[in-house]
């Protein structure tokens, strides 16, 4: 159908999760 898609998956452990988050967060909600 011509979408053009991305997927990338990761694993982490519970433990790593807060930080991915909020790199993730930061990540997403920094000025471009």
């Amino acid at each position: 159908d011509g979408t053009v898609r991305d997927t990338v998956m990761y694993s982490l452990s519970a433990g790593e999760w807060p930080e991915v988050k909020a790199h993730l967060l930061y990540q997403q909600n920094k000025p471009r």
